[in-house]
């Protein structure tokens, strides 16, 4: 029987039998749906069967091979409150189109410990439709998990129609998702709560202006372009010390996430400019850094600002 199969089945089965490759989500996409005929029916009624006994990865494939008469399984299994039901109900999503309902169980989805189904959910409700998906996204804002925090701004700017709150990249909204973006916990937690209170408010009808919103340029466009861009020596302190305003804000939240990308320059700039508020982000950097090149450069940066915070009693 087995001679008899051809070359897309043989290694779509191997696959399935062997649990998966740990780079994908599904089972041998390319294979399976290059399947025709009896062989194509006889995957799918694995498929089928692997997700009645509760295969995530089966449930994946069903809905990114588009397997139509998986429908009612799917629809069935997203039922569940756990990882399985928020994959059927992107499956649904994926082969019905909008969905009240599996849009509804995807948004609640994205509050899942797990960060590849965490960053799914939040991917699929980019383009879902409803406030469940504008909600979902706003809880996804939340997640420790990097890739879904950056489905759910991207997601958020669509479906908001935010793009013209967030130019030029010195805008208070952008500032606030760039702190979102960073990987630093002490940053990005109260960025995204922050962010989600002024996206709600936007959401209640309260305009940019009544927000802070609307971005003022309050220094030369040629010391942001100084800081935007540093040299191989370290920031333009002088440009530095002369932003003011928004512009300010947006250089402390740039180092903040220059420190995150282990920018060895970063911590002399945070010194320079007494950003004192940046310590718990140093001392968070400290503590993962060990070995890499930054390392050195954050005991100096943080002694001599904690000197600076007991100065003026904000230690």
């Amino acid at each position: 029987m087995s001679e008899r199969r051809s070359r897309a089945m043989r290694l779509f089965l191997d696959e399935v039998e062997a649990g998966g490759e740990a780079s994908t989500v599904s089972y041998a996409l390319g294979p399976f749906t290059s399947l025709l005929g009896a062989e194509r029916r006889e995957a799918e009624d694995l498929l089928i069967a692997r997700a009645r006994r509760g295969d995530i990865r089966a449930v994946e494939t069903l809905g990114l091979g588009g397997v139509l008469r998986s429908l009612a399984v799917l629809e069935r299994l997203s039922a569940a409150s756990n990882d399985l039901g928020s994959a059927a109900a992107r499956a649904v999503l994926t082969l019905m189109g909008p969905d009240p309902a599996a849009t509804a169980r995807v948004a609640e989805g994205v509050n899942t410990s797990s960060r590849v189904h965490s960053a799914l959910s939040a991917f699929e409700l980019r383009t879902a439709e409803g406030a469940d998906a504008v909600v979902g996204l706003l809880d996804a804002l939340g997640h420790p998990f990097l890739a879904t925090r950056a489905n759910a701004l991207l997601g958020l700017q669509s479906q908001l129609g935010l793009g013209p709150l967030i130019e030029p990249k010195q805008a208070p909204l952008w500032v606030l998702m760039q702190d979102v973006a960073t990987e630093l916990s002490s940053v990005w937690r109260p960025a995204a709560a922050a962010l989600r209170t002024v996206l709600e408010a936007l959401m209640a009808g309260a305009t940019p202006d009544q927000l802070g919103l609307v971005y003022e340029r309050a220094s030369r466009p040629g010391d942001i372009d100084a800081v935007w861009t540093p040299n191989d020596v370290g920031f333009d302190f002088d440009a530095l010390l002369r932003l003011r305003g928004h512009d300010l804000l947006w250089a402390k939240s740039y180092l903040l996430s220059r420190l995150d990308m282990d920018d060895e320059r970063a911590p002399e700039a945070m010194v320079v400019l007494g950003m004192v508020e940046a310590l718990p982000a140093l001392r968070e950097a400290a503590g993962r850094a060990r070995a890499r090149p930054i390392a050195p450069t954050l005991a100096p940066a943080i002694a001599a600002l904690e000197a600076q915070a007991a100065a003026i009693g904000d230690a």
